[in-house]
């Protein structure tokens, strides 16, 4: 599987960088319930997400770090070279 980094530069605070990430995932859940198979989600600390998901059949697990200045998204992205 090939990493892809993804950085999302923010000025929020970390509280609202974690509130809005929830409410991203119950957002997800609810609106592409057809499309992806599950959504798990659980926090390792204050600044660290992990997600696992299913998506058309392909396993994707991805790690989201909270910077001061911005967010940190590495996915194991099944398929690319």
């Amino acid at each position: 599987m090939k990493m892809l980094e993804v950085r999302v530069p923010h000025s929020l605070e970390a509280d609202e960088v974690r509130r809005r990430l929830d409410e991203a995932i119950v957002r997800a859940r609810e609106d592409y319930a057809d499309k992806v198979g599950s959504i798990e989600a659980a926090w390792n600390g204050d600044d660290r997400l992990q997600l696992m998901l299913t998506v058309m059949g392909m396993k994707i697990d991805s790690d989201v770090e909270i910077l001061v200045e911005e967010l940190v998204v590495r996915l194991q992205v099944p398929g690319m070279a």
